[in-house]
């Protein structure tokens, strides 16, 4: 029981922040030994962060979809989002979409490895780190362009190489195009909905394979503290910038590879 909320904690914290969810979820049981829950476990655990996602997120989507679909809807001074948002975020999808339906998950797999995978969390903290320290931050997300998305598309393909982060890798690609923290951030997470749900659906046949309580656990405290991140990082990203999670990959990369090394001798 511990174990599953342990792990719940951890999906819920990291998945949605520029730090991995995948590194920590691979890291932990091998560097304390917990005994790995499963898929059917992993794919409740993103369940509960879609949950998470899709409540914070419900008017967005609304107005999103009610912009795309009638470009005559008004669109107010205020407003975040414009009549092609949809169609951006659509547009990201693609990249990752089809590079998933041509190798499915067998790419993560080949690149499974703790050498790798701190590997990936210093490069990419650090490309990270210089892509906010950098950019000049003047974009919104309603200035969004579709050469701008595909470009953020892009990146998120490579969060399927463990250490890379999907969140990472797309809050990297949009400050380096310019983008405000937030707006970049809004746009990372909103991305992120297609990618998890997709994930969701081609996996969802294993639940079956787990009881009912552990997947209860699972969906709840990922979905609980999932939220929690979700509000205190659009609230306080502007402030506190990108250069804590850059050091905090740094320093988690530098723990895999003492440990990996430990191991060896």
């Amino acid at each position: 029981m511990f174990t599953l909320i342990v792990l719940g904690l951890v999906q819920g914290i990291t998945e949605l922040l520029p730090i991995s969810s995948s590194a920590h979820l691979m890291i932990l049981p091998w560097l304390f030994k917990i005994t790995d829950p499963g898929l059917a476990f992993d794919v409740a655990l993103h369940f509960g962060t879609f949950l998470a996602l899709a409540i914070y997120f419900f008017k967005d989507w609304l107005r999103i979809i009610k912009l795309g679909f009638n470009r005559k809807t008004s669109i107010h001074s205020d407003d975040i989002y414009n009549h092609k948002t949809l169609w951006f975020l659509i547009l990201a999808t693609l990249p990752v979409t089809l590079v998933g339906l041509v190798f499915g998950d067998k790419v993560g797999g080949w690149f499974r490895h703790p050498l790798i995978t701190a590997l990936s969390l210093i490069l990419f903290g650090i490309l990270l780190w210089i892509s906010d320290r950098y950019s000049k931050k003047t974009l919104e997300l309603r200035e969004m362009t579709s050469k701008n998305a595909l470009f953020i598309g892009i990146a998120q393909v490579l969060a399927i190489i463990p250490g890379v982060s999907r969140s990472g890798a797309t809050l990297t690609a949009a400050l380096n195009r310019n983008f405000k923290r937030v707006d970049a951030a809004r746009f990372s997470l909103l991305l992120s909905m297609p990618a998890i749900f997709g994930a969701l659906i081609l996996e969802v046949k294993n639940l079956v394979n787990l009881p009912i309580v552990n997947i209860l656990i699972a969906i709840g405290v990922s979905a609980l503290s999932s939220y929690l991140v979700i509000k205190l990082f659009m609230n306080y990203i502007t402030k506190i910038g990108y250069k804590g999670f850059a050091i905090y990959r740094i320093i988690l990369a530098t723990v895999i590879i003492v440990v990996y090394l430990t191991r060896l001798s």
